[in-house]
């Protein structure tokens, strides 16, 4: 809950540390929250130190079928649109992922994430223009 008020808050340096420290004690998580903290921290990788082998050690084959089997949850179009638009620089593939984000928000469940989400893309677009 603490971490979600951060991200909810946009302190997300701080949500990241929280993140870090949960981490470290991996083992004693469910997977389901495991491979969700793999997914914040492979973003906060990506919107600020876009360490080439960070990246890669967090976004495994593993973590990549994760996030396509919640292929319609918004983080995880969040977090594919950043990787397109910041990492590989693939227009094509950020614009299919930002329509895809776009769709989801139509019919997406919870209503109170989708305003932070929606933030964080536009986070994501003035980044890109910065970079």
């Amino acid at each position: 809950m603490r971490y979600n008020y951060l991200t909810d808050t946009m302190r997300l340096e701080e949500a990241r540390e929280l993140a870090r420290r949960i981490m470290a004690e991996g083992d004693k998580l469910p997977e389901l929250y495991r491979q969700e903290f793999r997914c914040q921290l492979l973003f906060y990788e990506i919107i600020w130190e876009r360490r080439r082998e960070e990246i890669e050690r967090l976004y495994t084959k593993e973590l990549k079928r994760y996030i396509e089997a919640g292929a319609t949850h918004l983080s995880n179009l969040r977090l594919q649109y950043a990787y397109e638009m910041l990492v590989t620089h693939d227009d094509k593939a950020a614009e299919t992922m930002a329509a895809r984000f776009h769709k989801a928000c139509l019919t997406y469940p919870n209503i109170g994430d989708i305003a932070g989400e929606q933030e964080m893309m536009a986070m994501i677009d003035n980044l890109a223009n910065i970079a």
